[in-house]
Formats: C-alpha cells, sequence, structure tokens
C-alpha cells in the first residue's frame, strides 16, 4: 500500500490480516458518508474528509480512557510506542535492510534504536552459538 509520511510517499508492506482493519475502516466511513469514500480520501480523517494534522491528542485520550496510557515502569506510551513495537517485533523476522526500507529509516537509525531486541532473542543467541568451534564443550573450569 502507499503512504505518505515525514519522508514523503511510499509504497509500504502492511502485515498480513491488515485488509481486515481497512475494511472495517472503509465500512465505517461508508455509513459515516452514507456512500463509499473516495479512493484518494485519506483513512484517517475528519467527518469532512479533512486529513488529521495530528493524531497525538486523539491517541492519548483512547490510552487514557483504556488505562494504557502509561506502560508497567509509568513511562507514557505515544503514537511512536507503537513504531517502535512494529521495529522491534520485526528486527528478528525480516533483513535489517528491507526493514529500513519499509519503515523510512536507515539501517543505522534501525541499528542504534531497535538492535538491542536482537541479542534478546533465542533464535540469534542459537544462530550466534553455531559454527565450526573446536573448543572443549566445558567453557568454564567449573563446570
Amino acid at each position: 500500500m502507499s503512504v505518505d509520511g515525514k519522508t514523503g510517499k511510499r509504497d509500504v508492506i502492511a502485515n498480513p490480516g491488515v485488509e481486515t482493519y481497512l475494511k472495517r475502516l472503509w465500512e465505517f466511513r461508508s455509513k459515516e458518508l452514507k456512500r463509499e469514500p473516495e479512493m484518494g480520501e485519506p483513512i484517517f480523517c475528519h467527518p469532512d474528509g479533512r486529513a488529521l494534522r495530528s493524531y497525538k491528542k486523539g491517541y492519548e485520550s483512547l490510552l487514557r480512557q483504556c488505562g494504557l496510557r502509561e506502560d508497567a515502569d509509568g513511562n507514557n506510551r505515544t503514537l511512536y510506542s507503537l513504531r517502535h513495537t512494529y521495529a522491534t517485533m520485526r528486527i528478528n523476522e525480516v533483513p535489517v535492510y528491507q526493514l529500513a526500507v519499509n519503515m523510512g529509516t536507515s539501517v543505522e537509525m534501525i541499528e542504534n534504536y531497535y538492535s538491542h531486541a536482537r541479542s534478546k532473542d533465542a533464535l540469534f543467541a542459537s544462530v550466534m552459538t553455531k559454527g565450526s568451534q573446536t573448543a572443549p564443550s566445558k567453557a568454564l573450569p567449573w563446570d
């Protein structure tokens, strides 16, 4: 699908199943308008079709109403939290270059902000310990 963000328009690959949610939004908007929306109309918009300029206040209000404004450590969740969650979840599943392209950012930014999730992944640890190691199986003298 095509998005228009901070870095301009670009095509992105959405996660499987996103079409279900987009269809719900389409149906909601169709009922609101009492007709089908125009194809070029923004998905998230005011009732009159004008694009939203910011999602910040609405997102904060939604989180507050759901009792989810703060995480377990007391930090406020933000819209950026969604991007961070996406990157953290995907970094162990797709090549970093492809993730960067899909997110509209650089490999360097992915590595700087999300690579911590890689070292915590069991598959990453498994790959890192494979190889043609010739050392004895006991790594520590007290094993």
